[in-house]
């Protein structure tokens, strides 16, 4: 996921801006434990968003991003 960032954009939808630059729409599941994670339904795999991190420029919300294993 080097080089990739999610996106947070209108009315709450979730993307991900990949390597060559196309978009990916997502998921969003929170978990009991208050874990967030998403779904790829391109790639078919689930990922965990442990920190979100406002841009102060006022560009959509970015997470860093690690994968998750189940």
């Amino acid at each position: 996921m080097d080089n990739e960032e999610f996106y947070l954009g209108k009315r709450g939808a979730l993307y991900l801006r990949r390597q060559n630059g196309s978009l990916s729409r997502f998921g969003i599941r929170v978990r009991s434990d208050g874990t967030i994670k998403v779904f790829d339904h391109l790639t078919r795999k689930w990922h965990a968003l442990p920190e979100v991190i406002p841009d102060r420029s006022g560009e959509p919300i970015r997470f860093r991003v690690e994968r998750v294993t189940e």
